[in-house]
């Protein structure tokens, strides 16, 4: 199983086939240059803490 923030997919084609499907909806196109009332980039990359190392 793969990850993604928030989703879970089978596997990496999955993911792929159902991301290229998101990026094509004119829902996601229109966003595009919508401001963001947060920082996304500190949203995605910090305040998390290691639950499990390999």
């Amino acid at each position: 199983m793969g990850t993604a923030i928030g989703s879970v997919y089978k596997s990496k084609a999955d993911r792929v086939r159902i991301n290229k499907k998101v990026h094509r909806d004119p829902r996601m196109t229109n966003m595009k240059d919508m401001v963001m009332p947060f920082s996304v980039k500190q949203m995605t990359v910090g305040g998390f803490k290691v639950l499990v190392q390999k």
